[in-house]
């Protein structure tokens, strides 16, 4: 493969129509490695760091494999934060594009079967390019990703060392073929089933009127505004996270992927209030629980437990294959059938 290397993201139509290309046939898990995700974060978070589009093509000059690596000057500690840090001191850090915070799933783009040429091409450039990096540091990498194997393999071969932990487990529900919402409740263990029986017993008791819906793509914008004040509004440190910089990414997020039928907002409503929301990825048949929130008001009533079943059985009723709960794991994931699966970081020192 041939190596080209683009430094902005500014003026590359070209470029971007053949990365929608490549990405739609590269098995990708969700959203975090399309063009619209990669440049939107780049955008909003790339100050201080130096951008490297690493473009593989094959002869012919077909685009084969990308890894949208940046540079930045710090320490691998600084992976708690979304933001490319832009410290003046300390090692020269190089990873993918993205954020830690706010994407789950990162990866060198490429098909499969392109996956081991691609990063024999990659490692002999990183490797013409040691004056620029001291650690490629790699975060949630898929647990099934060639790249677990073929970047420890390069790097041992070109004498770097290279380490492997898990960074997080992103639970999983495999949602059953056969569309039927009972199926997925006899997945589940006698006790969660009771537990969940219960609270969606005691919430329609007590809420007899209330409705859940999730939003069309065109609706998502509009509905934006409540889910940023419901998620405002939930215990922790959502309060936080969501400041008016990252609210502005996700608006613009949401509304680069509302074009390709990507977004799901959904909202469980009491007397005209919406008192919990979830905002999703659909993509690929998949379902990507990306954020939530609720109005602390209701939590004694299971409002995030209420509107996440419905929104299950809307997606296995619809004919999605798995729900996948991405990044963490709280309790209610595992109560409602998740099962483990695991995101990793790879790290190469020179």
């Amino acid at each position: 493969m041939k190596i080209e290397v683009i430094e902005s993201y500014e003026g590359q139509e070209q470029l971007h129509k053949e990365w929608d290309e490549l990405e739609a046939r590269g098995n990708v898990p969700g959203v975090f490695l399309t063009w619209d995700w990669q440049s939107i974060w780049w955008r909003h978070f790339g100050a201080g760091a130096a951008l490297r589009l690493v473009l593989m093509r094959d002869e012919a000059g077909k685009l084969r494999a990308v890894a949208p690596l940046y540079i930045f000057t710090g320490s691998p500690s600084d992976n708690e934060t979304d933001r490319a840090p832009s410290g003046n001191g300390g090692q020269r850090i190089m990873r993918i594009g993205g954020g830690v915070d706010v994407s789950d799933y990162l990866d060198i783009l490429s098909v499969p079967d392109d996956a081991p040429a691609a990063w024999q091409t990659l490692g002999g450039w990183l490797k013409q390019h040691t004056a620029e990096w001291d650690i490629l540091d790699l975060h949630s990498i898929p647990q099934h990703s060639a790249t677990r194997s073929l970047a420890c393999d390069w790097a041992k071969s070109a004498g770097y060392q290279c380490s492997e932990q898990i960074d997080e487990v992103c639970p999983v529900i495999d949602l059953p073929s056969d569309r039927n919402f009972a199926t997925y409740l006899a997945s589940l263990s006698k006790k969660q089933r009771h537990e969940l029986r219960r609270k969606l017993r005691r919430f329609e008791a007590q809420f007899p009127d209330y409705k859940y819906y999730t939003t069309d793509c065109a609706e998502c914008k509009n509905g934006l505004t409540d889910f940023y004040a419901l998620h405002r509004a939930s215990a922790g440190t959502k309060q936080q996270f969501m400041d008016d910089e990252m609210a502005q990414f996700f608006t613009d997020m949401v509304d680069a992927l509302t074009d390709h039928s990507w977004i799901r907002l959904s909202f469980l409503e009491i007397e005209g209030k919406r008192v919990a929301s979830y905002l999703s990825f659909d993509y690929n048949r998949k379902i990507y629980l990306y954020n939530s929130g609720y109005d602390p008001a209701y939590r004694d009533y299971s409002v995030g437990v209420v509107l996440l079943t419905h929104f299950i059985r809307e997606a296995i009723e619809s004919g999605h294959t798995r729900f996948d709960f991405l990044r963490g794991s709280e309790r209610y994931k595992y109560d409602l059938g998740g099962q483990n699966t695991e995101v990793f970081n790879i790290r190469i020192q020179l």
